[in-house]
Parts: C-alpha cells; structure tokens; sequence
C-alpha cells in the first residue's frame, strides 16, 4: 500500500506543513521504484506513467536531512565520505535534477555525464545509502570510512567519524534509519557527548519479529531521545503468516502447471516481465490477485543488470525457490 502510505503522508504535510517533515530515503528513487514494486502499484492502481513520474519529481524535492533543536541531525542513512562535508553542502545541492541516486555519482565520476557533480553525488548517495560500522562487532572499526560493499552504494562509516562531523558542525546526535534493528532501535556512542542513534518504525519486518520504535526529542532533551517501542498486533501477524502461507502453498501444489504456463508465455527466454510473471500465476492458481507489487516477496531481489532488468523475473529461478519438505519421523 506505497501508493496509501506516500498520499496520507503529503495530506498531512499539506494539512500541517510545520508539523510533519519528509526526509527522503534510498527508495524515493525512480530506479529503485521500478525495482522493489512501487511503480508496479502505481500502474496497476491508476494505470498512469504520468503519475509515478510526478511522484518521483516530489521525491526529488525531499529534504536529504532535517535538524532538530540545533542538536540533532536526522538523516536516512549516514555521513559521507566526502572531506569538508558541512551542512551547507547539503543545503546547497540541487534536488530537483536528482531523480536517482544510483549509479549516478560513478557514472558521473567516469565521464559519463550528468547534471550535478561526482562530489555532490556521492555526497547523496552516502546520506541516502550508507551504514554504521558496529563497534560491538568490529572492535577496530572507529576510524573506519570505506566502500558499503554490503549494499553496492554509500559508505561503511565509524564512529570516530561520527564523532568528529558532528563536532565540526556543532551537533550532538546523529539520527538514521535504514536499518531493521530487533528492538526497533539502537545507539552507538560516539564519544566527547555524541551518539548514533538507529531507529526501525516497522514493527515485524517480513515477518522477522522485531519490534518497532521512534524516537522522542523534547525540548531540553540535550539530543537524547525517550524511545518508544512497540510491536503490531498479534492478530495482525497471524492473518499475514497464514495468508501468506496459503499463497505459497498455492504455488507449491501448481508448480508442473506453472512451468508449463511461463514455458508457453516465455518461449525460449528465461527472462520474462512483471506483467507476464503476474499474469501467468493468476491463471494457474486462479486468484483474482495483483501480483506485481508482490514481486519482491514472491520472487526474492529483483534482477539489476545495469538497471535495465528492474522489470524482469527468472521464471526457472523463481519455481526453484518453492519446494515440498517430507519429514519421516524417526528418519535420518
């Protein structure tokens, strides 16, 4: 329910416009739209291109960050590797000509050519992609500031790093999300009174059972938070599994038929699109669903093959991921 989610958020902005503050995150993205099932929500809802690409112009428009009380800094993911990085940097960048973070700093950085500079690019992408490093995991990560090789984008940063950008900027808390964290939440020291802190809304994430949490600054607070956690309703997780559960098991028991329908709709591609891949499945199991926003949960990360395949799914691949376990008791 993207489509849901993003109207009741610009309603409200519209509604109370000093109240309600929209960072923009790694996904408000034309490509990555494309890629996770929101341009397939958009299309399958109002059948408009236009739409989704007036949508993408407002994502653009989205404050990278958002400064609370002159103390904290609320960013989607992170800081950048960019030296001299100051908060007037980022104010200064222009948005609008940023539909896509993607590949665009590299692409620049190679001659490739675009609007905004490889500095102000990979200064974009290291805000909207980056991650903490873990000092509990990586005891000797604190000075640590290299390539995400985790998300193919932004930056692995420590908390040395941390520390020192926001001193040098006269802030205290850095504030991010981009992670799910089991608790909802979690906090770094950073050292000399700064923190990093990382907060999840989300509440069982893909069924993975973790809380959710926000964090709340009061005047005063100094740039610590009070942290609230929370979980969705038991009724809720149960609904989700079991619905989900039956689709899989749907697609389990028609797996020969579902071979043959992709066989007869792909030819002699192993490739074939979203719609195609949609269309084939409620044929078979006979629901009168919409499976393009599904993709993501059904088929497992789409395939990025210079982000031209966003809109394609491995049929073959995506069968292989539906088995039928027999357990014998008291077999091996």
């Amino acid at each position: 329910k993207g489509v849901e989610v993003i109207a009741t958020l610009f309603a409200l902005k519209a509604a109370v416009p000093d109240h309600v503050l929209l960072n923009r995150g790694n996904h408000e993205d034309e490509h990555i739209g494309r890629a996770y099932g929101f341009f397939d929500e958009v299309m399958s809802k109002y059948g408009s291109v236009t739409l989704y690409d007036k949508i993408q112009d407002v994502f653009a428009l989205l404050p990278l960050c958002t400064i609370i009380e002159d103390e904290v800094f609320v960013v989607h993911a992170g800081i950048s590797r960019v030296r001299g990085t100051n908060l007037g940097h980022i104010a200064g960048i222009d948005r609008a000509r940023l539909r896509t973070t993607v590949k665009a700093a590299s692409d620049a950085q190679q001659g490739k050519g675009h609007k905004l500079s490889a500095r102000n690019l990979f200064l974009v992408e290291d805000l909207l992609w980056s991650d903490p490093a873990n000092p509990a995991l990586d005891p000797g990560s604190e000075r640590d500031m290299e390539p995400n090789a985790a998300r193919g984008a932004g930056t692995r940063y420590g908390s040395g790093y941390v520390r020192d950008w926001l001193r040098k900027n006269g802030l205290k808390t850095l504030v991010r999300s981009h992670q799910c964290m089991p608790k909802g939440w979690d906090k770094i020291d950073c050292g000399q009174g700064t923190a990093c802190y990382t907060v999840f809304s989300a509440s069982d994430y893909d069924s993975g059972g973790n809380d959710g949490a926000v964090l709340v600054f009061e005047p005063g607070s100094m740039g610590t938070p009070t942290v609230i956690e929370y979980q969705s309703t038991p009724e809720t997780n149960t609904m989700r599994s079991r619905n989900r559960q039956r689709l899989v098991d749907l697609i389990c028991g028609h797996k020969a038929e579902l071979r043959v329908e992709f066989k007869r709709v792909a030819g002699r591609r192993r490739l074939i699109r979203v719609g195609e891949w949609a269309e084939a499945l409620q044929r078979v199991l006979q629901l009168k669903v919409d499976f393009r926003p599904l993709r993501l949960e059904l088929v497992g990360m789409p395939l990025l093959v210079g982000h031209t395949r966003h809109d394609m799914v491995d049929w073959a691949l995506f069968l292989d991921r539906y088995r039928i376990e027999v357990t014998i008791p008291g077999g091996g």
